[in-house]
């Protein structure tokens, strides 16, 4: 399945983040398994259990840009804005940043064309993308159904209150068909 809606979302650039950070699933594109803790404000370690690719489309100087940003952490329970890492930007090497006149503006420095501008608003750089959803992983019927060796689609809905992640799993229409277990159950 895929999402054919774009949305308008918030994200901070921010200069001390270690990483791109994303509370919304659906914004990944390739997303794999990982763990990873992440020391937050005041101390508190927060987990992130997927990583992949966020792609948006930027307005900048009235052209669109389209940007992938790579390495994007999944973080159930992030309650902020989504993060754009500068460090990240900057161990690629490929961008220069300047920030001037209450904007930060994220350069190729092949030809000098901004790729980013976040203005500064209520005390962060920010910046509004669209983002283009991914092939919804969590959503991918398929997929779980075969990761959790073929288990009925009927007991989905119900998963949230059984494990801990058992929101990524979306809820299951009684129509879903599978070969090998027609084949098994036969």
């Amino acid at each position: 399945m895929e999402h054919t809606n774009n949305t308008y979302e918030v994200l901070i650039f921010d200069r001390g983040a270690s990483y791109h950070i994303t509370a919304d699933f659906a914004h990944l594109h390739d997303p794999v398994c990982c763990h990873v803790g992440l020391v937050v404000g005041c101390r508190r370690i927060m987990h992130a259990t997927h990583r992949g690719n966020v792609w948006l489309d930027i307005a900048v100087s009235r052209h669109v840009i389209s940007i992938t940003l790579t390495d994007v952490l999944y973080v159930r329970d992030w309650n902020e804005a989504c993060l754009i890492s500068r460090r990240k930007i900057d161990d690629l090497r490929m961008f220069r940043m300047i920030r001037e006149n209450g904007m930060i503006e994220v350069r190729k420095k092949s030809d000098d064309s901004v790729v980013i501008s976040a203005a500064h608003e209520h005390g962060s750089y920010q910046v509004y993308p669209i983002v283009k959803y991914g092939k919804i992983y969590s959503a991918s019927i398929e997929y779980w159904h075969k990761a959790l060796a073929h288990i009925s689609t009927c007991f989905w809905n119900t998963a949230s209150d059984i494990y801990a992640d058992g929101s990524l799993l979306s809820t299951c229409s009684t129509l879903h068909f599978c070969p090998t277990c027609a084949k098994y159950n036969s």
